[in-house]
């Protein structure tokens, strides 16, 4: 298996000290573990749902995700988990009085009620909420299951546990005294990595639901045909099977007969979503939006945490000629984030409703995952 070192660039250190921004007490891995609220659950996940909203008000998802989905469309477009008041004036007051001098903290009011209001507002993002609710289950446990997961090769993000957890890989083999308790959280989180950085793989959980997300299939120049027969769409899509980000995306037109050559591609019908407005370019433009939603299982009991969604929108404008930059929403690609509404939102939370509980069921089960 590739090592987590080895799938990302730069400095592994420096990278695991921006990731990790809480602590952990390292002492504490010495010893039995003592109770945590986590010791109750069977198993968690977090997802990033692609969904697109046609111009029949339809709901399709593209793709799904896992605790790895990019977030910082919700830092782009300041949205926050809950309603964020203004910062008191008491508190700019204290900060200006307290000021000392050579101090980092500015001494004009409206710069540091900007700043202060800024750093609100990050307090409540949905991902630092997320990160919130995980130290409050078990910073410790949160802390060897982050630890386990990049000695197995995959990135915990946002399982935040302490910028110091390199100095916890040389005690994993030591954990014996009580922390294996918590490798049911690994073995669930790396299937459900498994599962979908696959997108074939993670497609086949959807056979009970075509009518929420069309069928991906292996490509082929008949199997292209056959989709096309299915689906009688207008483009098709063409991209990585582990793909993300994006990269290595392609369309053709549905009735080309010059199809490319690729190995580990797969096939999917293009969806177009409604016309969506971009407040940066003033023009309409296809888009998907990424919704957030984490999942806890206990005692076979499914309850789901819905941090809401945002639009990204593709580059150029919805046309009806083929145009990547028209048809790819990705912000690692140019995309541009925008606020969806109440209504939308609804819309895509009572279908993730409808269908979480036994998508996330089949998923964590260890003889779904097959090759």
């Amino acid at each position: 298996m590739t090592t987590f070192e080895e799938k990302i660039e730069g400095n592994f250190e420096e990278i695991m000290e921006r990731v990790f921004s809480d602590y952990v007490d390292l002492d504490k891995f010495t010893r039995v573990p003592e109770k945590y609220p986590i010791d109750n659950l069977d198993s968690f996940g977090i997802f990033g749902l692609d969904f697109k909203v046609t111009p029949e008000n339809h709901v399709v998802l593209i793709e799904m995700n896992s605790h790895r989905s990019g977030m910082r469309g919700f830092d782009e477009l300041r949205i926050t988990a809950e309603p964020v008041g203004e910062v008191p004036d008491c508190m700019i007051s204290s900060l200006l009085e307290n000021r000392e001098e050579g101090s980092k903290i500015p001494d004009d009011p409206i710069v540091l009620r900007k700043i202060t209001q800024r750093v609100f507002e990050r307090m409540h993002s949905p991902e630092n909420q997320m990160r919130m609710l995980f130290s409050e289950i078990g910073r410790e446990p949160m802390g060897y299951i982050a630890a386990r997961l990049i000695n197995e090769g995959y990135h915990p993000l946002r399982m935040h546990c302490g910028h110091n957890i390199l100095e916890i890989f040389p005690k994993l083999a030591g954990m014996d005294s009580g922390w294996n308790i918590y490798d049911r959280f690994v073995k669930a989180l790396i299937r459900i990595e498994e599962c979908t950085v696959d997108k074939l793989k993670g497609d086949t959980f959807f056979e009970d639901y075509r009518d929420l997300k069309p069928k991906s299939v292996v490509y082929s120049p008949e199997n292209v045909r056959e989709l096309v027969a299915r689906y009688d769409p207008k483009f098709v899509v063409l991209k990585p099977r582990d793909g993300q980000c994006g990269k290595g995306f392609m369309a053709v037109t549905a009735d080309t007969k010059d199809l490319p050559t690729l190995e580990n591609y797969i096939a999917e019908p293009f969806i177009p979503s409604k016309p969506l407005l971009s407040s940066r370019t003033g023009q309409l433009h296809d888009g998907c939006m990424r919704y957030i939603v984490t999942v806890f299982q206990q005692k076979g009991t499914i309850a789901i945490g819905h941090y809401g969604g945002y639009w990204r929108l593709c580059p150029n404008p919805q046309t009806d000629k083929l145009d990547i930059d028209a048809m790819r929403a990705n912000l690692a690609q140019g995309a541009m984030t925008e606020k969806v509404s109440d209504a939308d939102l609804k819309i895509v939370e009572n279908v993730v409703d409808k269908i979480m509980p036994k998508i996330y069921t089949t998923m964590t089960n260890p003889a779904s995952v097959t090759n």
